[in-house]
């Protein structure tokens, strides 16, 4: 039997050379499976190790743009698992691949191997034998509608070229195989092969760009022309407009971007004239890209007019939206809560309000937001938008990394806030049970708010009356007016309580040393506050009164756009009563009355041990 490789203890049999070649053809990403079945038939324990190698090496996923860490595992796994990677190579393994006669191997594993071998070691040769093996692939692949695979290779070719120089022959060879394919293809391949070929001569400095700029054209004609590839116009400007500044043509950029954004605003119109309501939302990102460039181009003009055609159509867009709603059925909760409110009066009432409304904890939330972003694909690869009642888009929220949903805290942060806002719109709806029954079974007057007021640890002298009329208001059903007395004086509060833990709430100007409050994010985040006051409470209130992917509450009001039905929804009734449920706490004679009333009633509470309410989805 045949042997191949220059090291006999590394010889690969000829027939196992022909079996890889067999079945390493086409483009596929991984052949799992075929090497998998010529591993379990060769009895040769030698060659079964060698086999496992080179299928390790084939299985990377190649980044081809990644100049770093070009390779990676083909698959990674939610618990932690993956394929094969290149870390993972010994010195042994390194050793074995070097001796490979890879000449007899397919193209695809040669170039593999070779360019490995420069990844690990910098070798010379071998990033050389990389770049020829990659341009070769690059034809042998070239399909200008099925485009990804040739582009990969000639984009790993041009980076290995780079990294040789641009006086190693590498690097002609590459940038020459590329101007061939552009000239070849004139602009006329449908999709984006060309405008990325073009893209890679840019960043080498080589081609005759004024023959490029004639193919980008050609391009952008066909696009305005047929409407059919957005993506792909905006794409071809941009490309255009390296081309512009290569050429010191300056003097054309502007020019050149108004074609693009009187297309974008004549393509809006066009479809707003169909009077179909479908071409709605595609009208508007329409006149949106028009906008941006007029921005960016410093047409302050044409900018604010596309900006008045958008609002009414955003607005009307909101207004026409298809709804996904879901109903919950809280009936047995609702019950529960109607028994042990029987014959309360309103201290009685309001002291179980504060030991029914839940504060929503921390690391609650954020397993569940961790468990969703991998369990459901909506929530895997789509962001989530927010839009207000006149359709602006206040929030977009990117998808988590389900591999390594903490990568990024900010971006987790703002996830849990989104699903906190979500659980108290809920539970605004249950304990909205004690304003009806307040409404329906008791009368009160603001002075019967004076055993919550009266000697409380956080509301100081002078704010007794304001934060009393603010709960009376909420409690008799206003509650737009009540959010707008008692959400500042929460802010007031804490930043009283960051003061009291040790931290300095105010900051200086450096050339006045005028004062000035820091903001309540700031005060959120203070040390001294973080280390003494409970995380949940801080969590839950940060959430509402300052978080865009929150209720943002507090923000909302200092700008005077909190919207009445936003200011009377289930969120001002859950801010509501964890106002209650903080002061009762807080105060002497109220906590006094509570704890004994729980020892007297000795029920439990229906969300006391758990924060995420009972509540099954119809």
């Amino acid at each position: 039997m045949e042997l191949t490789g220059s090291n006999p203890k590394h010889q690969l049999h000829s027939n196992t050379i022909q079996a890889i070649n067999d079945f390493l053809v086409g483009n596929k990403c991984y052949y799992e499976k075929e090497w998998a079945t010529l591993i379990e038939l060769e009895k040769d324990e030698d060659q079964r190790k060698f086999l496992r190698l080179l299928a390790d090496v084939e299985s990377y996923a190649l980044e081809a743009g990644n100049t770093e860490v070009p390779f990676s595992p083909m698959r990674i796994l939610a618990n932690g698992s993956r394929s094969a990677s290149i870390e993972d190579l010994t010195k042994d393994d390194l050793s074995i691949l070097r001796s490979i006669e890879v000449s007899m191997l397919p193209i695809a594993l040669r170039a593999r191997i070779v360019d490995v071998l420069w990844v690990k070691e910098k070798n010379y040769t071998s990033a050389c034998n990389a770049v020829e093996h990659y341009v070769e692939l690059f034809h042998d692949t070239f399909d200008s509608k099925k485009w990804t695979t040739c582009a990969n290779f000639i984009k790993r070719a041009n980076i290995i070229a780079l990294q040789l120089g641009k006086k190693n022959q590498s690097f002609s060879s590459v940038c020459m195989a590329i101007d061939t394919k552009i000239i070849e293809l004139s602009g006329s391949d449908p999709l984006f092969l060309s405008l990325i070929l073009i893209e890679l001569q840019i960043e080498n400095d080589f081609g005759d760009f004024s023959q490029y700029i004639d193919f980008v054209d050609s391009i952008i004609d066909d696009e305005i022309n047929s409407h059919q590839n957005n993506i792909r116009l905006d794409n071809a400007f941009q490309v255009k407009e390296r081309l512009l500044k290569k050429e010191q043509r300056h003097d054309e950029i502007l020019g050149h971007y108004l074609r693009l954004a009187t297309f974008h605003e004549n393509h809006a119109e066009a479809l707003l004239s169909e009077d179909n309501i479908e071409n709605l939302p595609v009208a508007i990102r329409h006149y949106e890209r028009a906008m941006v460039i007029y921005r960016k181009q410093q047409c302050k003009e044409k900018a604010e007019d596309v900006q008045k055609k958008l609002a009414p159509m955003k607005k009307k867009y909101i207004e026409t939206m298809p709804m996904i709603s879901s109903s919950f059925d809280i009936t047995e909760q609702v019950n529960r809560i109607k028994k042990m409110l029987e014959d309360c009066d309103f201290k009685a009432t309001l002291l179980h309000l504060a030991g029914t409304t839940p504060i929503c904890k921390k690391n609650d939330v954020k397993k569940e937001v961790i468990s969703c972003s991998g369990r459901f694909l909506s929530q895997m690869f789509f962001a989530k938008e927010m839009l207000d009642k006149d359709g602006e888009k206040t929030v977009i929220l990117p998808p988590l990394d389900i591999q390594n949903p903490e990568n990024d805290i900010e971006l987790l942060e703002n996830h849990l806030h989104f699903k906190m806002k979500e659980s108290q719109a809920i539970y605004g709806v249950l304990l909205s049970v004690y304003f009806e029954h307040l409404k329906l079974n008791t009368e009160f007057t603001i002075n019967d708010l004076d055993f919550i007021v009266n000697e409380n640890a956080i509301i100081t002298q002078d704010r007794k009356e304001i934060i009393k009329f603010g709960l009376f208001l909420g409690l008799s059903g206003n509650y737009y007016a009540a959010l707008h007395i008692l959400v500042p004086q929460l802010e007031n509060i804490f930043r009283e309580i960051a003061q009291e833990c040790g931290d300095i709430i105010t900051t200086y100007d450096d050339i006045d040393l005028t004062a000035q409050s820091k903001t309540l994010g700031s005060v959120f985040e203070l040390p001294k506050l973080l280390e003494c006051y409970d995380e949940n409470i801080l969590f839950t209130f940060k959430g509402l009164l300052i978080e865009k992917c929150g209720s943002n509450l507090r923000n909302q009001i200092a700008h005077g756009i909190l919207d009445s039905d936003i200011g009377s929804s289930s969120i001002a009734v859950y801010f509501l009563c964890l106002c209650v449920k903080i002061f009762t706490f807080c105060s002497y004679d109220s906590y006094s009355m509570f704890a004994d009333y729980m020892k007297e009633r000795k029920h439990q509470e229906p969300m006391a041990e758990d924060p995420q309410p009972s509540i099954e989805q119809d």
